[in-house]
Parts: structure tokens; C-alpha cells; sequence
């Protein structure tokens, strides 16, 4: 399912989010993407910038006398990776160490948060 139906046409995907290889380790997660683009993630950085409810609700409520709290009290204090799966063709789930696995993470959203100097992400999001 590499291409979409719009209007009846054939619309080819946007390479900018398309993801031809992947690799992590204890501390990163790396994606090439098909426009040629190398998007290097720390697990610590994906963590933090969870887009599940929960998370994303802890960090816009969290006090500002408080400005590094940014994952809930029970998240472990360094984010491991247990596993990265495919939901649909447009995201991927990542389940952590911890049991927290409900944020699923859009190609858009992944790309947005490229941490490179190209993309000038300025990394999680508030």
C-alpha cells in the first residue's frame, strides 16, 4: 500500500516521510528516509516528546516552577526501547521498558522532531 486513491488518481507518497531503513540501540533510534534524509533520535528526547494524551497532557499542565517535568512521576529515569512496530502505513508504535506503549508516533511527527541541524527541530515538543 505504497500509493493512496485521491479523486481517483494515483498520489505517490512523500518521500520526506517515507522510511526505508530503521536501526536503534540503548540510546538511539535512526531512520533513513527516502528522500535521503538521516534522522538520528535519543530514546531520552522520543520519551519526553511522547504525543499520547497522557504525556502530552503532562507537559502542557506541568507547573512552571517545574519546567523539566515532562513525563509522568512513574516513567523510568533513562527511556529504553522494547520494541518499534508498524501501525497502519503511517506510524510507527513504540512500546518502552516501562510498559508505556500509546503513543504512536506519525511519520510527520517523526520527521518533525529530526533533531539534525538541517531540520532545526528544536526538539521535544510543549
Amino acid at each position: 500500500m505504497s500509493d493512496s486513491m485521491q479523486g481517483g488518481a494515483r498520489r505517490r507518497p512523500n518521500p520526506r516521510v517515507r522510511p526505508v531503513a530503521m536501526e536503534r540501540d540503548e540510546r538511539r533510534l535512526v531512520i533513513d528516509w527516502a528522500d535521503g534524509h538521516r534522522s538520528e533520535y535519543a530514546l531520552d528526547d522520543l520519551r519526553r516528546a511522547c504525543p499520547c494524551a497522557t504525556c502530552r497532557n503532562e507537559r502542557e499542565s506541568a507547573p512552571a516552577a517545574s519546567p523539566l517535568r515532562v513525563l509522568p512521576a512513574t516513567a523510568p529515569e533513562r527511556a529504553l526501547l522494547a520494541d518499534v512496530s508498524w501501525v497502519g502505513w503511517y506510524a510507527f508504535r513504540l512500546t518502552w521498558e516501562d510498559g508505556h506503549d500509546t503513543g504512536l508516533y506519525s511519520l510527520e511527527y517523526l520527521r518533525d522532531l529530526c533533531p539534525c541541524a538541517t531540520c532545526g527541530a528544536a526538539g521535544a515538543p510543549g
